[in-house]
């Protein structure tokens, strides 16, 4: 038998998941990256309600739909006998698994094709209500090789998923690295001992023509990690200030954000064209005999993450604000120029160490959707 093409409908079928109510169960979190998660072991703590007799509970080999769907929210539940999810996702279940691979279907589901599928399909407009209704995703059209042919290209993606997680785990190993670096000592002195002068960016409307210069957001600082893609486009025809221009090497801190992320902080790891400073970042200048990624280092250490979220205020809803001077004031270790000079190459060196892997990951992700292209093709 060859490949034949059939509507999701035909080997799938929602389930009337029964409650939790009093009983207890593993709580599971869904992700397009890593698909379904314990909470408490991937996020360190559970993140449901506090009540969860409403949950669904999910059986081993159902499918969980999350939200939004046109975002590969989607996978097969493999990790328990029976586990609970939130009460908005949608649980289905294969009506034929001699005929069907689940490896090679939740792939599938997950697939740019799919995704292209639900896109066109999805019902609303934001992201927590964009929906797709049960008849239209059922007749999602999906390519079924015979199940040998299933199962090799599941293990065939499946590997490259593997090498993937690999590269992820080690970029964020490295990144908890370089944030610890910061050394541990009873001195301190005020950031502002390390700081010749702060430069302030500009309030910039967004502007729906692409091509011209583009304004950060504070975004592109939170993950402790320069993000250029978090960025608006601004006016082709405005002509900043040159020092509103982010630089290779700017060390950039945000004055504005949650409680949890003011203050956040990031290096400009290289050269970027027509990216500007907004008014809610900052831009550190260090004087000359310090060096701006032990500064960094010690911007991540978490008695200066609390100090600069004690410091900061405001009332408007969730946003915090720290002024320069309570900012300058925050105590940091006080340390000679040759430990600094230690701390900084070693940050220096987990932060090439991560772009080396980050170009790998980036060329493994390239890879693996190149091979799910050809493979829901016929072609690999």
């Amino acid at each position: 038998m060859g490949w034949e093409m059939v509507k999701l409908g035909d080997v799938l079928e929602k389930v009337k998941s029964p409650r939790a109510g009093e009983e207890s169960y593993p709580v599971l979190s869904i992700t397009r990256s890593e698909g379904l998660v314990n909470q408490d072991e991937r996020f360190g703590k559970r993140i449901a309600s506090a009540s969860t007799k409403d949950y669904k509970v999910v059986f081993r080999n159902e499918l969980v739909v999350g939200f939004p769907i046109d975002e590969g929210v989607i996978d097969f539940q493999q990790l328990y006998e029976k586990a609970i999810v939130s009460p908005a996702y949608g649980i289905w279940r294969v009506t034929n698994p001699e005929r069907v691979d689940l490896s090679f279907l939740a792939r599938f589901l997950r697939s740019d094709r799919a995704i292209f599928y639900y896109q066109a399909k999805v019902r609303g407009t934001t992201a927590r209500r964009r929906s797709l209704p049960d008849s239209l995703f059922l007749e999602l059209p999906v390519p079924l090789p015979p199940l040998e042919e299933q199962q090799r290209i599941a293990k065939i993606l499946g590997t490259v998923e593997e090498a993937i997680r690999a590269e992820e785990q080690s970029i964020s190993k490295l990144e908890t690295l370089a944030k610890n670096l910061a050394p541990e000592t009873n001195r301190t002195v005020p950031i502002g001992e390390y700081v010749e002068r702060i430069v302030s960016g500009k309030s910039l409307k967004e502007h729906s023509t692409p091509g011209g210069p583009r304004v950060l957001k504070i975004s592109s600082t939170t993950s402790g990690y320069f993000k250029p893609e978090e960025s608006k486009p601004l006016d082709p025809s405005y002509e900043p200030p040159e020092h509103h221009r982010v630089q290779e090497g700017d060390l950039l801190v945000s004055r504005a954000n949650t409680t949890e992320l003011v203050g956040a902080s990031a290096i400009v790891d290289q050269p970027y064209e027509n990216l500007l400073l907004p008014d809610k970042l900052w831009r550190l200048v260090t004087k000359d005999s310090v060096d701006p990624f032990f500064l960094w280092a010690c911007l991540q250490h978490p008695l200066t993450r609390n100090a600069i979220s004690k410091a900061s205020s405001g009332s408007g809803g969730s946003m915090k604000n720290i002024s320069q001077t309570d900012f300058l004031a925050i105590e940091i270790p006080d340390v000679d120029a040759a430990l600094q000079t230690t701390v900084g190459n070693q940050v220096r060196t987990a932060f090439h160490q991560r772009a080396l892997r980050s170009s790998k990951l980036t060329l493994l992700r390239e890879l693996y959707t190149s091979l799910s292209s050809r493979a829901f093709s016929r072609e690999l």
